[in-house]
């Protein structure tokens, strides 16, 4: 059964939930190898309650993701339950092409980015 704020992968394995922004930046360079070369994620932004340190331990994670090819190309909720997995929290993934008008901006400049894979040189 799933708690409440804790996604269903993290309870079976008992991921101890991150509890602010440097720790979320942590987790998800530690695992750039998977992050980029797996799910072709270029970029993570976390914006929201992370953000401003309003975080509770029942938040979940808003992350801006920027992929290298259209996620239409692999399973959209791989990467996803990854994340959620990886955070020990529930993730909200939205892409930046995905928003319009004033929410656009305001999660733009909200954005805090905790991983660029941009420049990296992709293995072939």
């Amino acid at each position: 059964m799933e708690a409440k704020g804790e996604p269903v992968a993290a309870a079976l394995i008992r991921v101890k939930p991150v509890a602010d922004l440097d720790e979320i930046a942590a987790r998800v360079c530690a695992h750039e190898d998977v992050i980029f070369d797996r799910f072709h994620i270029a970029r993570v932004g976390v914006f929201g309650s992370f953000v401003h340190g309003r975080q509770s331990p029942h938040s979940d994670v808003d992350l801006l993701v920027e992929f290298t090819e259209a996620p239409g190309n692999f399973s959209y909720f791989e990467p996803l339950e990854y994340l959620q997995t990886l955070l020990g929290r529930n993730v909200d993934v939205v892409q930046p092409g995905a928003l319009r008008g004033d929410l656009r901006d305001s999660v733009l400049n909200d954005a805090v980015y905790v991983f660029s894979a941009l420049g990296r040189i992709v293995r072939r």
